[in-house]
C-alpha cells in the first residue's frame, strides 16, 4: 500500500476559533508527489506571500532552532539550553519568524513548519497557566500583524519529505544545536514538566493499546487524550452518561449484568432473545414507538444499524439520536 501523507494550512482566524476545518488539506496522496503538492499549493494559492521555513532540533550537543526564508538565506539560527525541548524549539522557531515578519515590508506571508504539534497547540483555545509563554507570543504577534494589514498563514508539511525549503531549515536546525547564536531561555513548569508528560503519554498509550481490559472501548476511543471524549461537544450531562456507559460497555443492560454475574437470565422483556445494546438499540418491539428518528439518522447517514459501528464513525449527530432513544424509552443504563 502506498504511504499517504496530509498537508495542512492554518489561516490566522482558525486559529481563534472553534469549530475550526483546515483551509487546506489534502488526503491520499503518495509521499513521493508531496514536494511538487507542496510547490504547486504555494504557486498557486500562496504566490504572493513571502514564505519562511522553520523548524527545531536537538541532539546530544545541546537544542536549536532555525528560520529560513525563500531564497535559502538563514534568518536567524540560535542555540538553546539542553533543558529546552523539541515542541518548545518549534514554537520559539516560529516566534521567531512572526517577530522577523513584523520588520518587513511585505505584506503577506507563510510560514513553513513541520511540527503539527506546535500548530495544533497554536489552534487550541484552552489556555492554562503552564502553557509556554511563546504560544501566547506567536498568537499576539499574529494578531497585532493582521491588525496592521499583514496576513499569516501557517502551513505544515510532512518532515524528511524531500520538501527543499523545509530540509533547508532542518539541516539549519540542526547546526543552530552546535554552531548557533546562544540564547537564554527561562523553562516556565510547563517547559519543566514536558517532557515527564510526554514520556506518561507514551506510557500510556502503550498500556491502552496493549491491555486486556477495555478492548470494546479501545476499538472507538484507540488513542489516549488529557480531554474527555465530548470535549467541545454540547451534549447534555445525562446524554453525555448514556453514551459514556456505551462507549465504556459498562452498563445496567442486562447482558452486562449477566457477564458480570449479577443476574442468572439476560432474556429480553420482549422474550425474543438477549436484551443486548443492539436488541434494545435496533429490534426490539417494546420500544418502537421511540424509534422512527434513529432509524432515520441511520438511513440518512449509511452507516451500519450496529452499536459498535455507530460508536466508532464519531457521528455525534447520531450519537444525540441514540442518547434521546434511551432518554424517552426510559431504558435503565
Amino acid at each position: 500500500m502506498t504511504e499517504m501523507e496530509l498537508i495542512v494550512v492554518y489561516s490566522f482566524g482558525q486559529l481563534y476559533h472553534s469549530g475550526y476545518l483546515p483551509e487546506l488539506a489534502i488526503r491520499g496522496e503518495p509521499v513521493s508527489r508531496i514536494p511538487r503538492i507542496v510547490e504547486g499549493i504555494i504557486s498557486q494559492k500562496y504566490q504572493n506571500s513571502i514564505v519562511f521555513a522553520t523548524d527545531g532540533s536537538k541532539d546530544e550537543d545541546g537544542c536549536g532552532y532555525a528560520v529560513v526564508d525563500g531564497s535559502f538565506q538563514i534568518v536567524k539560527q540560535i542555540k538553546l539550553p539542553k533543558t529546552v525541548s523539541v515542541f518548545l524549539a518549534e514554537l520559539l522557531a516560529i516566534r521567531q519568524a512572526v517577530q522577523h515578519i513584523a520588520q518587513h515590508p511585505g505584506r503577506e506571508f507563510l510560514i513553513l513548519s513541520d511540527s503539527l504539534s506546535s500548530l495544533s497547540s497554536l489552534h487550541n483555545r484552552s489556555l492554562q497557566g503552564t502553557t509556554p509563554i511563546p504560544w501566547f507570543d506567536v498568537r499576539n504577534h499574529i494578531m497585532q500583524l493582521e491588525q496592521a494589514g499583514k496576513t499569516v498563514s501557517l502551513m505544515w508539511v510532512p518532515a524528511h519529505r524531500n520538501v527543499t525549503l523545509n530540509e533547508a531549515a532542518d539541516a539549519a536546525a540542526k547546526l543552530a544545536c552546535k554552531e548557533g547564536e546562544p540564547e537564554t531561555y527561562q523553562l516556565n513548569s510547563w517547559d519543566i514538566s514536558y517532557p515527564s508528560r510526554v514520556k506518561a503519554l507514551h506510557q500510556w498509550q502503550n498500556n491502552w493499546d496493549n491491555g486486556d481490559k477495555g478492548r470494546f472501548c479501545h476499538g472507538i476511543l484507540p488513542r489516549v487524550s488529557t480531554t474527555p471524549w465530548f470535549y467541545e461537544t454540547e451534549f447534555s450531562r445525562r446524554e453525555i452518561v448514556i453514551l459514556s456507559k456505551f462507549i465504556s460497555n459498562h452498563s445496567r443492560i442486562a447482558t452486562h449484568l449477566r457477564r458480570n454475574n449479577i443476574i442468572d437470565d439476560d432474556t429480553c422483556e420482549c422474550g425474543l432473545g438477549a436484551a443486548t445494546p443492539n436488541h434494545l438499540l435496533l429490534t426490539c418491539d417494546l420500544y418502537e414507538d421511540f424509534r422512527g428518528e434513529l432509524w432515520r439518522k441511520i438511513i440518512r447517514t449509511g452507516i451500519l444499524p450496529d452499536l459498535e459501528v455507530i460508536l466508532k464513525s464519531k457521528n455525534f449527530e447520531l450519537y444525540k439520536c441514540l442518547a434521546q432513544f434511551i432518554i424517552m424509552s426510559n431504558i435503565d443504563m
